[in-house]
């Protein structure tokens, strides 16, 4: 399957357009999973597994809390995604080859 390249530029653009625009409009309350365990009481038994003292997002933001911060992230997140994708599906194609 031949790919557009037009295509993945306009669509990445429109994701990382996205991404700085809506991003800040995310909901601040807590996800399903989240209300749930707080509503059935067992949050506070939760247990954070700390990979490094500081993340450099927390909660998807820089630190400081506004709106830049969110926008910031949700773009750095958007390439994240989209070089992990990228780099996957080039490692199958090139194994669909062998």
């Amino acid at each position: 399957m031949k790919t557009n390249k037009k295509s993945i530029v306009l669509y990445l653009g429109l994701a990382l357009f996205l991404a700085a625009v809506v991003a800040p409009f995310a909901s601040s309350f807590p996800d399903g999973l989240e209300w749930v365990a707080e509503a059935k009481g067992f949050l506070a038994k939760a247990e954070v597994l700390q990979i490094w003292e500081h993340s450099p997002m927390p909660d998807y933001d820089l630190r400081g809390g506004h709106a830049f911060g969110t926008s910031i992230s949700g773009i750095v997140g958007t390439i994240l995604v989209f070089v992990a994708t990228f780099v996957f599906s080039r490692m199958l194609s090139k194994r669909r080859l062998k």
